[in-house]
């Protein structure tokens, strides 16, 4: 089964990775376009392709019962995977339950291929080979140019041909056990590669660590401004330090980053029946907006529609 959706909506498209707990942010300006393919084969292995226009931190945790791999299509500016740079020479591989934290570039294409655990332990116990992916220690990236584009190629030639299937009304696949085939090419050349030693891991980025501390602590400060003095104390460097970090990981001032939260906070609670009786105000308010024409001037810009605009999607 193939499916092909179109979203205007940067929630609704998280919603798409089944089993997935997904919590999308946009940090670019403009109006969100999406698109979500996805193709379930036969011994629990779907394909799953992502493009948004915008770009987005993706926060994600991953189911306890599969694993998967992730692989960049396209895209003019790597993605930043746990704090590491991921672009179309690497993959990254998710263990069962692992947690990620995902810049995507405006513009770019992810793969996500799942497969079960139960298939995967199958095939490592009648090959009487180890897991290439429980032999991994949590979450890891990848720089393997010859694997990534032979699992990309694969992959996107199973998407276009489950779409064209689908278009002309065939038996999707043919029938074909396409999921058994597919999952044994793609763990033999995982543990082809491992054997080999034919990849290496990317340095993590510069900053990430105190860059995912400086963001948790910006985040439980009281909404307001930015309380730079608390921040290096508790962390130990300069403010110019800390603005580097998020420079390097989101592309945009600590300032900025804060105000994009609040307004996707804000626009969250404007698409909840949970706050239809507050008004627009007072969820600004909530969010540390206390000037309402500078609340809608930065709501418009994020999102290229007024709040009471957003609010109207409920109707």
């Amino acid at each position: 089964m193939v499916s092909d959706q179109r979203f205007d909506d940067f929630d609704a498209q998280s919603e798409q990775l089944s089993g997935h707990d997904q919590e999308y942010c946009q940090l670019s300006f403009g109006a969100f376009r999406g698109r979500f393919v996805s193709a379930f084969l036969d011994n629990g292995i779907s394909l799953h392709l992502e493009t948004a226009n915008q770009a987005l931190e993706q926060r994600i945790g991953c189911p306890k019962d599969a694993v998967s791999i992730g692989l960049v299509i396209n895209g003019d500016r790597p993605f930043m995977v746990n704090g590491q740079e991921l672009d179309q020479s690497g993959l990254f591989l998710t263990p069962p339950g692992a947690e990620l934290s995902m810049f995507s570039p405006a513009g770019a294409t992810i793969l996500a291929i799942c497969l079960e655990h139960k298939h995967v332990a199958q095939w490592s116990e009648g090959e009487n080979l180890p897991s290439p992916i429980e032999t991994t220690e949590g979450l890891c990236v990848q720089t393997a140019p010859s694997l990534a584009d032979s699992l990309r190629t694969s992959a996107m030639r199973i998407l276009r041909s489950g779409l064209t299937a689908d278009r002309d009304g065939a038996e999707d696949l043919g029938g074909i056990p396409v999921g058994r085939h597919f999952i044994s090419a793609v763990l033999s050349q995982l543990s082809l590669h491992q054997a080999l030693a034919a990849w290496s891991r990317p340095e993590a980025a510069d900053g990430s660590a105190l860059f995912e501390q400086a963001r948790t602590l910006l985040l439980e400060q009281p909404d307001g401004e930015i309380d730079y003095a608390s921040l290096r104390a508790r962390l130990g460097c300069s403010e110019r330090t800390i603005q580097k970090a998020f420079s390097r990981h989101t592309d945009m001032s600590p300032t900025r980053y804060l105000r994009t939260v609040r307004l996707n906070r804000v626009r969250r609670m404007l698409l909840s029946r949970t706050h239809i009786d507050s008004s627009i105000g007072d969820l600004a308010a909530r969010s540390g907006f206390w000037n309402w024409s500078r609340f809608s001037g930065f709501y418009k810009q994020q999102f290229d529609e007024l709040p009471s605009e957003t609010r109207l999607r409920l109707q």
